[in-house]
């Protein structure tokens, strides 16, 4: 029975003791076919028999697991329930964690340094549902704002009468880890567990293309990323192919703070400003938007994007 809820048998029995504390359900002991006390928990309210369904933890209404990022919509929801679009299912799905499992929800509050916008609060029961490596985690873009640029690529005309523009960047990414051994790099398969791990990282390269419409909106048209450095020749032809206006590449390792810090600025204000819109279909440069923190690594989409932007509004 408890496979059929879809919960663990740990979230099960929280539940089940919960209602039990509460007075909502009575237990009920039967004596079964082979002679053993078989526990059974029925509404108090209603002694008569009922489906199944209704003795059962909340959360196994939903047809779905929730996720972090279902989670994270749904506090979002909650803080600001006006402007979503009642037909996405992702909004379905976060609403329903709100009635269903709001405890897992976590709470958005001031972030405690700047530059980052916010910072979600997860509290010890979803930090264990959801086996999170920390219980906070700050963000630079408010998701409201990256929300609001999707849609907005669904409901504006497309106007392809103004110059584009191309950014480029590179950094460095996790592509694995080694275990280290008493001081030496070994293999995983050696017996034993490793003293410490030590993190791969090789270049990545993503170029981002947006164009300025003549309303003044900002629409991204194209994303590509490439491993390894960047290379000009591939940024230019790409520039050619394109018809591009401008283009500019940079590196992290070139890439100064002050620098850093005007380009990200200026891209949140526009998107605070509802000047830009994104296609769903950019998977990678949306889950890098949501996740940014300013002094977390991140995988390059964001920063191609600002630089993008900037050649695009100045």
């Amino acid at each position: 029975m408890i496979n059929a809820t879809g919960v663990s048998e740990r979230v099960y029995y929280r539940h089940l003791k919960r209602c039990l504390d509460r007075g909502e359900i009575e237990e009920i002991p039967e004596k079964g076919s082979d002679g053993r006390i078989v526990k059974k928990y029925a509404l108090k309210r209603e002694k008569a028999s009922l489906p199944e369904a209704l003795i059962l933890p909340t959360t196994v209404n939903l047809d779905f697991r929730p996720t972090k990022e279902l989670l994270e919509l749904a506090a979002w929801i909650r803080q600001e329930p006006a402007g979503w679009s009642e037909g996405d299912e992702d909004v379905k799905k976060a609403k329903l964690c709100l009635e269903h499992c709001s405890y897992l929800v976590p709470e958005i509050a001031v972030p405690w340094e700047d530059p980052d916008s916010y910072v979600f609060l997860w509290s010890d029961e979803a930090v264990g549902e959801l086996r999170l490596q920390d219980p906070s985690s700050s963000r630079f873009f408010d998701l409201k704002d990256i929300y609001d640029a999707m849609m907005a690529d669904l409901s504006r005309e497309v106007l392809s009468v103004g110059p584009l523009f191309v950014g480029a960047y590179c950094t460095p990414v996790v592509v694995g880890r080694v275990g280290i051994y008493g001081g030496h790099m070994q293999p995983l398969r050696c017996v034993g567990r490793p003293s410490e791990y030590r993190l791969i990282e090789e270049p990545q390269s993503v170029c981002v293309a947006v164009r300025k419409e003549t309303d003044t909106n900002i629409r991204v048209v194209h994303v590509e990323p490439r491993e390894g450095k960047l290379d000009k020749a591939w940024v230019s032809g790409l520039a050619k192919q394109l018809k591009a206006k401008k283009d500019c590449m940079l590196g992290y390792d070139s890439l100064k703070e002050d620098a850093k810090r005007r380009l990200l600025l200026n891209l949140r204000s526009i998107f605070e400003q509802r000047r830009l819109s994104i296609s769903s279909r950019y998977a990678s440069l949306i889950e890098d938007l949501w996740e940014y923190s300013y002094r977390k690594p991140s995988s390059g989409y964001v920063l191609a994007l600002a630089i993008a932007v900037d050649l695009c509004s100045s």
